[in-house]
């Protein structure tokens, strides 16, 4: 739809002014203005050039940058022990708004668009595992019938655009507090297997990020893929984002909140949050507190009042942090009514 166009600043009405007054006959067409035999004659032979299909490395004479296209996880492992300041894209979907901003200049670049080995997603009953290469469309598209939890978080992420391009490596690696897989992943308390040309090796992702934009990733390593475990048919599972607007809008708070009940009685708890500290975390004193504690108003109220003693907001373009501060004791409020279709009086 037209979500995928939307001028986030100024809304569609500009949009179609601005297009309604141009004299339309004056213009020449898209395909004039681009698409000329010169043109297509240069892009076949970068596409189909033994450089794209064998996975050797693509440079362009004269220019400071090279671009290397792997075919296969070990090609990219052995390319990145020999350079391991390489910059790595799928997507490129937040590397290339770095790049046109000036923000960033890299002079080696890795694409894993070609590594089909990280293009797949597993499933059973209680776990399922995906390579770091699966799109956001890939995921949605499984998500919808077998996780609606999750699926509703991902039909707002960025654009359908942005979801045919993006891959969950890289959400997972660009290392923001505020990425909208996070808090699953987190709830769900998921494994990374981390890769370089020597092996692999398995970090749990909430001890995966050691600080704003710095994570357990050593020189050389790559995200290869990543596993968790599934909610349980009656679990209590619960994701948040709040933004300013609902479509293709950066969150300024996640939650992710995943309760087992016994007797009413909580047995598991795992409570990850977004946007209010250096990085995305599980608030391990929170969860302690309430386990074994009946699932109640008045309880998730007081967890409420001890998960803001576990955060560290900051104000920003898109929260203060006395909004954050309030939306992390009041999620948990709500968490409790859209549990309980009815739920007792309310407690003060």
């Amino acid at each position: 739809g037209l979500t995928g166009n939307l001028c986030r600043c100024t809304g569609y009405q500009q949009i179609f002014e601005a297009a309604f007054s141009l004299d339309q006959k004056s213009l020449p067409k898209v395909s004039e203005r681009y698409r000329n035999k010169e043109m297509e004659k240069e892009l076949e032979e970068v596409i189909l050039s033994p450089t794209m299909i064998q996975g050797s490395s693509l440079s362009q004479p004269g220019d400071e940058q090279s671009v290397y296209l792997p075919a296969t996880v070990s090609e990219a492992a052995l390319y990145l022990a020999e350079h391991p300041q390489a910059r790595i894209v799928s997507g490129g979907t937040d590397v290339s708004v770095q790049v046109n901003k000036g923000k960033s200049d890299f002079k080696k670049i890795i694409s894993f668009s070609h590594l089909k080995e990280l293009d797949f997603l597993e499933n059973n009953d209680a776990t399922l595992s995906f390579g770091a290469g699966v799109n956001w469309t890939e995921l949605e598209r499984y998500c919808k019938s077998n996780l609606p939890e999750f699926h509703k978080i991902l039909k707002v992420f960025g654009s359908p655009q942005i979801r045919n391009a993006g891959t969950i490596g890289g959400n997972i690696a660009n290392a923001s507090p505020i990425a909208d897989s996070l808090p699953f992943l987190l709830v769900t308390d998921a494994v990374l297997e981390l890769a370089n040309s020597t092996g692999t090796r398995h970090v749990e992702i909430k001890d995966f990020f050691k600080g704003y934009k710095k994570m357990d990733l050593m020189p050389g390593e790559m995200i290869r893929s990543i596993s968790l475990n599934l909610p349980e048919k009656n679990d209590i599972f619960r994701l948040y984002k709040v933004s300013k607007r609902k479509d293709l809008d950066i969150s300024s708070f996640t939650a992710g909140m995943l309760l087992s009940l016994n007797q009413n009685r909580m047995t598991k708890v795992r409570l990850a949050m977004g946007g209010v500290a250096p990085v995305a975390l599980r608030l391990k004193k929170t969860e302690d507190w309430l386990k074994g504690k009946d699932f109640s108003l008045d309880i998730m109220k007081q967890a409420g009042r001890k998960a803001v003693q576990e955060i560290s907001p900051i104000s920003d373009v898109r929260a203060s942090k006395d909004y954050r501060l309030r939306l992390a004791e009041n999620i948990f409020e709500k968490l409790y009514y859209e549990s309980n279709p009815q739920p007792t009086a309310y407690s003060a």
